[in-house]
């Protein structure tokens, strides 16, 4: 039987001062030496109180997106602790002032040879291609989060869950490169489009 760890991690983070509302985030990132799949990133905001402590949302956006990403329990679990131990030592030991900009990363390697739950991509693909459409005139003056630039007559657009909206080339070329949908507005989503 071997004994080898299915996974590893580490983490790290990065501060800054800000003079509005403090934004701190969880930027996780999942890479799969044993497959052909391509580094899964995603960013959660992390919500947290005045100790470091994540709040409910943090947390089942961590129980959904490692196990759909084939992390599953107890090593989900353990990452979830682990990542929440690591917020609050940042508030108890680092002198991390709760008024600071705070972006937390996770590295995580999963040596699991069988993890390739990898979306198939040209089923997505075919699937936003049916919302592809011209703007209307209030989308015109929008901005693709792919290419950041408008959406103007004549180029197509496409909407993906929760209503977001992308020139249909710049997502399904994005799509084909990356395992996570990019930044939309204050909330970073991952693949489940």
């Amino acid at each position: 039987m071997n004994n080898d760890p299915i996974i590893s991690y580490a983490f790290s983070h990065q501060t800054w001062p800000t003079a509005t509302n403090p934004r701190r985030t969880l930027q996780v990132y999942i890479n799969r030496p044993n497959t052909q799949q391509s580094i899964i990133d995603f960013k959660l905001p992390s919500i947290t109180d005045n100790q470091g402590n994540f709040n409910d949302s943090t947390i089942e956006g961590m129980e959904f997106l490692l196990p759909y990403h084939e992390i599953e329990h107890p090593d989900s679990t353990m990452l979830i602790q682990k990542a929440s131990q690591y917020m609050m030592e940042l508030f108890t030991t680092e002198n991390t002032s709760i008024y600071d900009d705070l972006e937390v990363t996770l590295r995580i390697t999963n040596y699991n040879e069988n993890a390739s739950a990898r979306l198939d991509i040209d089923l997505i693909i075919t699937d936003i291609e049916e919302t592809n459409r011209l703007p209307n005139s209030e989308e015109e003056n929008e901005t693709c989060t792919v290419c950041f630039r408008n959406y103007r007559n004549g180029t197509y657009l496409c909407t993906i869950l929760w209503g977001h909206t992308f020139h249909f080339q710049c997502i399904s070329q994005w799509l084909r490169t990356n395992i996570s949908v990019p930044y939309v507005g204050t909330i970073y989503y991952d693949s489940a489009i």
